[in-house]
């Protein structure tokens, strides 16, 4: 590993995926790693791995896999943000880009709006119109998810976030969480590898903190809160169909081939998860 030029220490939702975008169109910054690489290449497993290590060797082991695949020279956004201390000693030159919204309250409003709309009544689902009072959380998405069950086990990834204090997701909990990742980044980071960003502040100061001139282009503006609702929705309706698509071929494997392949295709399933 040559080590990387940029490490993303900001949390999800404070303009991740545009900073990603950004990274990807500057010299020596690309390619740059986003969530969306975990599930493009399937890397969970290298970031269970890297969550549930007991030694700082067998962690830096573990993320060292996930960013040699494909040469990364920057990585931004969870889960690759909480393990930035492990990735500033792996890559003692890079730089940290430490991303954040206008106030904590502006950030648990994105927030709110997307990755816990459906928990906080922020957004009616697809799920909800059809399945209301609840069932759509306790029973609709847990079938959608048991194929994929091992994406639970990011959840202890998640506790990273909150840094060994009790896990709190009411919006007091959240923002004192955000507001204390920033306060620990500050103190953590030297001053001259830091870069604390809004994405209101465009190009010019990370360009200038690279080193880098500014592109011909206007900063990317993606993910915004309206966009990440519109693909929730799609999601939701594509989640019915995948329902009935995965039970239905289960079923149908059940009564119509031997009950034999059947079990072994669920043992799969369990033992995958537990890998």
């Amino acid at each position: 590993m040559s080590g990387l030029e940029v490490i993303g220490a900001g949390f999800g939702r404070t303009g991740t995926l545009s900073l990603y975008t950004a990274l990807n169109i500057l010299d020596g910054t690309s390619p740059c790693y986003h969530m969306l690489e975990n599930f493009l290449y399937n890397h969970k497993k290298f970031w269970f791995r890297a969550n549930e290590a007991t030694t700082m060797k067998e962690r830096e082991r573990a993320l060292k896999e996930v960013l040699t695949e494909k040469g990364y020279k920057a990585i931004v956004d969870f889960p690759g943000c909480v393990f930035y201390e492990d990735l500033m000693r792996m890559s003692p030159d890079a730089k940290v880009i430490l991303s954040v919204r206008d106030s904590p309250a502006a950030w648990f409003k994105s927030v709110d709006k997307t990755i816990f709309a459906e928990n906080t009544g922020g957004r009616m689902s697809f799920l909800q119109m059809l399945f209301p009072f609840g069932l759509h959380r306790y029973v609709i998405r847990p079938l959608i998810w048991l194929p994929f069950a091992d994406f639970f086990r990011m959840e202890n990834t998640i506790e990273r976030m909150f840094r060994g204090a009790p896990k709190d997701y009411s919006q007091s909990g959240m923002e004192k969480c955000y507001s204390d990742w920033l306060e620990h980044v500050r103190a953590t980071v030297p001053k001259d590898r830091l870069l604390v960003h809004n994405a209101k502040q465009g190009w010019k100061p990370i360009c200038d903190f690279l080193g880098k001139p500014v592109p011909d282009c206007p900063y990317p503006r993606v993910n915004d809160s309206a966009e990440f609702q519109r693909k929730m929705l799609i999601g939701d309706a594509i989640s019915i169909v995948s329902i009935a698509v995965f039970y239905g071929g289960l079923f149908y494997a059940a009564k119509f081939a031997n009950a034999a392949g059947f079990f072994d295709c669920a043992k799969k399933m369990i033992i995958d998860f537990l890998q």
